[in-house]
């Protein structure tokens, strides 16, 4: 028992010697309780006007692409040309049977003789007072109806030859001879050469705004994929296609190639106009992002020298490696772009940049 109780004291008064005042002091000099700067990178925010390029998605195409047909139905007595042919203007590249409509322009030639004939017999009893003023003037009237009459006819005996309008090639028969066609029907699918070829592509509203007539382009068709085509934009719809809600844009491209054909497959891209300037941080810079919600850390005054305090921000996009703010910067700011892991606001940190020391100064 006694043992116990000696053992016991010097423990006890261990305890109080470590409690009294001079040893506390001596402790906290050896460990001091301030936690040294920690060092952190800091880069001024950009403001910067994005010109974010638009990409898009379509098929090369003729800017003139026809589908012949005739002009009056019938039956079809022979094709001229065969599918992949190159043809000029005015060449004749079909025939409709021509049987009904010689009858029609025979008919009409008799008629306008008929006619001739009745007004110059009017015109001579006329003269001698036998018929009325009223008698010569319809006999007049039915000779321009009669010409007329035979104009129509030899206008409808031309077109049963299928012409082609310009310069270009056939790209598809629809029709074979003597298959019976009528008014309109499609006889042959043609790209006119004229005015060369264009991508058209589709675009929604948000990004149609942004467009204007002339804006650079370039193409890349997946035939060939390393090369890239000149374009600019030469057409814009003012009306949604019904089908696909989009806006058709027509890009026409600057040089022609003969290795390409309509119906490729091609992506654009087009530059756009630089919007308002907006801050810009390095995306390592975020500390947390959800959409386009996102944080970082601003440098802030803390004495003499210098801590971090969060700021919320709003992300307008990704650029590459950086990222726009929308809200939450007015571009004048110090943040953190490396050390963000270490430091949490209100800590103690050390710039390394010469910027922030000047700044300090």
């Amino acid at each position: 028992m006694n043992t116990q109780q000696v053992a016991f004291m010097p423990a006890a008064l261990l305890g109080l010697a470590l409690n009294l005042p001079g040893c506390a002091d001596a402790r906290a000099e050896s460990s001091p309780n301030v936690a040294p700067p920690v060092p952190v990178r800091v880069v001024p925010v950009e403001r910067v006007a994005l010109a974010r390029p638009l990409h898009a998605i379509g098929r090369l195409g003729h800017k003139h692409s026809f589908v012949l047909s005739f002009k009056n139905g019938g039956t079809v007595r022979s094709l001229l040309v065969q599918e992949g042919a190159l043809v000029k203007r005015g060449q004749p590249l079909a025939i409709v049977d021509r049987t009904e409509i010689d009858a029609q322009v025979a008919q009409a030639r008799a008629s306008v003789e008929k006619s001739e004939r009745d007004r110059a017999r009017v015109e001579r009893l006329h003269a001698t007072g036998a018929v009325a003023q009223i008698d010569a003037d319809d006999a007049h009237t039915a000779t321009d109806i009669a010409h007329a009459t035979l104009s129509a006819a030899l206008y409808n005996q031309a077109a049963t030859a299928l012409i082609a309008p310009e310069d270009g090639r056939i790209d598809k028969r629809l029709v074979e001879a003597g298959e019976q066609v009528g008014p309109g029907t499609g006889v042959y699918a043609m790209s006119g050469g004229s005015a060369g070829l264009v991508l058209r592509v589709g675009v929604v509203d948000r990004d149609l705004v942004d467009l204007n007539l002339g804006d650079a382009a370039k193409v890349t068709l997946d035939a060939l994929p390393s090369e890239e085509l000149d374009a600019s934009v030469s057409e814009i719809a003012r009306v949604p296609s019904p089908t696909s809600g989009t806006y058709e844009i027509e890009l026409r491209l600057t040089k022609a190639d003969p290795r390409l054909v309509s119906g490729m497959t091609a992506k654009a891209e087009i530059a756009r106009r630089p919007g308002p300037a907006l801050p810009v941080v390095p995306l390592a810079a975020l500390i947390d992002a959800n959409g386009a919600s996102a944080a970082l850390y601003t440098l802030a005054p803390l004495g003499a020298g210098f801590t971090v305090q969060r700021t919320s921000i709003e992300i307008a996009e990704l650029v590459g490696e950086r990222v726009a703010v929308r809200a939450g910067l007015s571009g004048s700011e110090q943040i953190l772009s490396e050390g963000a892991a270490f430091v949490e606001p209100g800590r103690s940190v050390r710039p390394v940049t010469s910027e922030v020391a000047d700044a300090n100064h």
